[in-house]
Parts: structure tokens; sequence; C-alpha cells
């Protein structure tokens, strides 16, 4: 989840042209795991209450970790950020 989902969404920045603050919300939006509707839908399927809001609560701290952490990446090109251009 926190590797491929940014890798496909870097992959569809590159592919396609798009400009470069949809290339950057697209990336973010990867970046950031987790549905609004997920809690609901784990305990439906009988997962333990307190079990799904630490998961939930887990995942939303590793986000803003990861988001840190990758933000400035995507600035530099040299570093396979998004501010490069093809030509």
């Amino acid at each position: 989840m926190y590797v491929v989902m940014p890798a496909v969404a870097v992959l569809m920045a590159w592919v396609f042209v798009l400009p470069q603050n949809t290339e950057l919300a697209l990336v973010i939006l990867a970046i950031c795991a987790g549905t609004p509707l997920l809690p609901k839908k784990l305990i439906k399927f009988g997962g333990d209450p307190a079990y799904v809001f630490s998961l939930i609560v887990t995942t939303s701290l590793l986000a803003i970790v990861t988001l840190s952490l990758c933000c400035p990446l995507q600035r530099q090109p040299e570093l396979g950020g998004l501010g490069f251009r093809r030509k």
C-alpha cells in the first residue's frame, strides 16, 4: 500500500502530460493511504473495533511522516522528483 500506490502515481504523472500541480496532488493523495469508509467496512466484516481504530490512527500518523519525507524529494528533479519536464 505504501509502495505500490505512490509508484503507480509517479508513473502516471510521468506518462501523462499533466500540470505540475496535478502531478503533485496525485502523488500526495497516493502517499496518504486510507479511506474514510474503511473503519465501517472492517467492523462490518467482523473486525475488532479497538484494532480497527488503532489501525486508522497508526496509518494517519505514518502518512504524516511519509509526507514529510517525500515532499522535499518531489521538488528535486535530480532525485527523480516531479519537478522534471519531458521534452
